[in-house]
């Protein structure tokens, strides 16, 4: 799809090999009869069309210029990309489409009519005589053209019927049929042809599979199979090639040129790869990788800064919680990761996975430090790490056990025997004594690590079993167990989609609070190939479920397209997220989606390796029931399912990060939505009003004019034009209601503006000149100790950002996520505040040494 520069007409190609051109607006009555088509076709390729794009005025100037038709210059030229290497410039003629069906029309009629007079039945002589046809002279075919006007020729003419006679007369009594439908409602190019006005053949390795236009720069880029990216001058006749590279083995799915047209941005959805490519200086600016399976599990730091992911295809990747992109990457494991824990007390973090290790990766240092092997070869299903970062618990899912690692020395400290079946999940008690494990043989276990011994002598593994052995024993396998923060609560999840909350004031006493179903609540959306009663994906459930920090809260997710978050202690729901969008993917929409069924039944059943000549050479054999895609080929066996793989919470119990079929998924309470306060206005506060009073150079009330119209682009412009000395009275001015939304605007200044000296000064009247109880001790307590400010003359007033950690937040307040959102803002400054201290340094030590 590519928009005019107007927007009033848009460009359509799709597989059918035809292009078409709409208008924004069509105009009910206009759809009638008597009225022309309100749609432009555009036949020529014999491909499928990847690219079509209006070129615009850059490339259509030269054209317009010659004619006297200036109307709609940026819809004179069109540019297209076909699926077999064909590029068609096209150009818009003078000839309206009822001009040129009235043509057709009439060379139809002529050729039905006029030809009807007789048939002939060419003589036997005259077949030898035909072959002979090239070497006969021009003379010689005149001749023969006269004789056979004349009726001198030697083939038998055969009369025609009288049925044939009746048609031929009726034709001609009833004249050429030519539309009479009025055009003059419509546009140029909707009531003009175009025609092609250049062809071009590319020779490039691979057929096209993507491709893009810069209308400013009449540049085409254009992706291939192959892996290769070419950019061509659209502006020229011979479609010039500007650049060619080969940036990846695989097929090139999309691509995009930068609003300045000097970067190139490339994806693959086979490798799941996205590059940005600066062509003009031949470098890369950015090369991203995701997971090439799906994600497992996920976890987040706990500062809340990075967002660690671990896949089935042995990656893990650190990610940046505010940017969203990925710094690094570890591949020491040979298989699928199935657990990732996070260690409060460490910049540590650990994995497990099922090639039978476990890996302790440095986050400073981003380096693998050590790995644990367990006794005996197995593969292992979880882990969890206890609160103070010296014990290490693994669950074993071959031979149904807990193993116990020294974070420090790797040995093995003990070996918990007590399951049945497969240990599915663990999780450490907040106190660090109490560990609780489930499995699928239905039974959850607490152990007490450091009891159960007495006398120096160690105890064995079944007496480290509260209860003498006794198991809290479920009705259904566990899936998924987690503890609150503060670890008076525990949640567990079964396999019949039953959540049970525990109260653990005391652990190895856990008591029930509630248990409530969670069975409808997963169910949603439709099947694409089952008709009736069963077609609804009501054999959703769900598979994870993670407590947030406060214990008021659990969230869950699984095979479902729904992430659910409920009150803990009341089990009601307060809150649904989708996982997805596309729909797509299986049970994603609400309703039957009859758009995939034809006569033949569901497309998507319907094999077409064997007809497509693209198809057929890469018809490799795939694992039946594979969820995954193929190696080789990136098809699927099995539909495209919405689904949880893992839901894990922040420490500070804000963020919480879900593991998804669409990638990691973050959830926030830090995001600011501004609402608009109606009492606070007052009928001459205007846009208008606020930039008077900017040019009257009463900034202080201008920004509170701003702040109650929720305004952030004048917010944004009276920010940076306030002096230096009126920072402080306007903080100190600022209503309570509005604090927050300040907050916001000094923190996206703090982040992205050029005026660095002037978010910073208006950072730290923030901290020191606001009128809020940001330091009390009372209700409205907020935090004990936030980001200071010191700015040095002797350092050309360069600013030394000090950042300290937030700390004794009241959790009613909303200031508090407006100050970590500023206090995120700072902390992407840290070369700033070194290269200050770096200057001041400097400047010391030559005023030192000028005495």
């Amino acid at each position: 799809i590519d928009w005019s520069a107007d927007s009033n007409h848009i460009l359509v190609a799709g597989q059918d090999a035809r292009m078409k051109i709409y208008p924004r607006q069509i105009i009910a009555k206009l759809q009638t009869k008597g009225y022309a088509k309100s749609s432009n076709n555009l036949i020529g390729h014999r491909g499928a069309v990847l690219g079509a794009f209006f070129m615009g005025e850059c490339a259509a100037t030269v054209e317009a210029a010659s004619t006297s038709e200036v109307e709609d210059v940026d819809t004179s030229m069109i540019v297209s990309v076909s699926h077999d290497n064909a590029v068609l410039v096209w150009q818009r003629g003078n000839i309206t489409r009822n001009e040129l069906l009235g043509a057709i029309a009439q060379t139809q009629f002529a050729a039905k009519v006029f030809t009807e007079g007789g048939k002939r039945k060419k003589s036997q002589s005259g077949d030898e005589e035909n072959d002979n046809a090239e070497e006969e002279n021009e003379e010689e075919l005149e001749e023969d053209a006269e004789e056979e006007l004349e009726g001198d020729s030697d083939d038998e003419v055969i009369p025609d019927t009288f049925i044939e006679r009746q048609k031929r007369d009726a034709r001609l009594a009833k004249g050429v049929s030519v539309s009479t439908a009025s055009d003059s409602h419509l546009s140029v190019c909707l009531r003009n042809t175009y025609q092609i006005k250049t062809r071009h053949l590319l020779q490039h390795k691979g057929n096209v599979t993507v491709a893009d236009y810069h209308k400013a720069r009449a540049l085409l880029v254009i992706g291939y199979d192959s892996g290769i990216f070419a950019i061509h001058s659209a502006a020229t006749t011979e479609c010039t090639l500007v650049h060619l590279l080969s940036i990846t083995a695989q097929t090139l799915t999309a691509c995009r040129f930068s609003p300045s047209g000097d970067h190139v941005a490339f994806g693959s959805a086979h490798l799941k790869q996205l590059l940005v490519w600066d062509w003009k200086g031949e470098s890369y600016i950015l090369k991203e990788q995701s997971h090439y399976y799906d994600i497992a599990t996920t976890a987040i730091t706990a500062d809340g800064s990075c967002v660690i992911s671990g896949g089935d295809d042995g990656k893990i990747k650190v990610w940046r919680a505010g940017t969203g992109q990925c710094f690094v990457t570890f591949t020491e494991h040979q298989g699928g990761i199935t657990g990732i824990a996070t260690s409060n007390a460490t910049n540590a973090f650990f994995s497990a996975s099922r090639d039978g290790t476990i890996r302790a990766y440095d986050l400073v240092r981003y380096r693998n430090f050590r790995v644990y092997t367990p006794p005996e070869r197995t593969q292992l299903s979880c882990i969890a790490v206890d609160p103070s970062g010296e014990v290490l618990a693994v669950g074993s899912s071959r031979h149904s056990r807990v193993i116990l690692f020294s974070v420090q020395t790797g040995r093995v400290i003990d070996e918990l025997q007590g399951h049945e079946g497969p240990v599915t999940c663990i999780a450490f008690h907040p106190n660090g004594t109490t560990l609780v494990s489930g499995s699928l043989d239905k039974a959850l276990i607490v152990w007490d690590i450091f009891g159960g011994s007495s006398g120096g002598v160690e105890a064995s593994a079944g007496d480290r079993m509260i209860g003498e052995g006794e198991v809290v024993q479920q009705t259904s396998e566990i899936l998924s167990v987690a503890f609150s923060h503060n670890g008076r609560r525990m949640a567990i999840l079964t396999m019949s989609g039953e959540i049970t909350v525990f109260d653990t004031v005391i652990p190895n006493q856990p008591q029930v609070i509630i248990s409530f179903g969670t069975k409808f609540d997963a169910s949603g959306g439709w099947s694409t190939k089952n008709v009736g009663p069963n077609s609804a994906n009501t054999n959703a459930r769900f598979t994870t479920v993670s407590f947030s920090p406060q214990g008021d809260k659990v969230v869950a997710g699984g095979e479902s397209k729904w992430i659910v978050l409920y009150h803990a202690t009341q089990g009601y729901v307060m809150k649904k997220w989708p996982v997805t969008t596309n729909l797509d993917v299986e049970g994603a929409e609400e309703q039957f989606k009859w758009r995939v069924q034809s006569e033949a039944g569901n497309v998507n059943d319907i094999d077409v390796s064997n007809d497509d000549i693209h198809l057929r050479n890469r018809n490799l054999i795939e694992m039946p029931g594979s969820k995954a895609r193929h190696f080789a080929t990136g098809k699927r066996k099995t539909e495209l399912t919405a689904r949880t793989m893992h839901i894990g919470f922040a420490a500070h119990g804000r963020d919480f990060v879900a593991a998804t079929t669409d990638g990691l998924i973050v959830f926030s309470l830090d995001v600011h939505r501004p609402k608009f306060v109606p009492l606070q206005l007052q009928k001459d506060l205007t846009a208008q009003t606020i930039r008077e009073l900017l040019g009257q150079k009463q900034h202080v009330q201008a920004i509170i004019g701003s702040l109650m119209l929720q305004d952030p682009i004048l917010g944004i412009e009276s920010l940076r034009l306030c002096p230096d000395d009126a920072i402080p009275v306007a903080v100190g001015a600022c209503p309570t209601n509005a604090f927050v939304t300040l907050i916001h605007w000094v923190a996206s200044e703090v982040e992205s503006s050029p005026f660095i000296q002037k978010a910073l000064l208006w950072a730290q009247a923030i901290t020191l000149f606001s009128n809020e109880p940001l330091f009390g001790s009372t209700g409205g307590a907020l935090v004990n100790n936030v980001h200071r400010f010191e700015i040095t003359a002797e350092a050309n007033k360069a600013e030394n950002v000090k950042p300290l950690a937030l700390a004794g937040t009241a959790e009613d307040s909303s200031i508090t996520p407006a100050l970590k959102v500023l206090h995120r803002a700072l902390q992407r400054h840290t070369a700033l505040k070194t290269l200050a201290h770096e200057n001041l340094f400097t400047l010391k030590y030559l005023k030192a040494q000028s005495r």
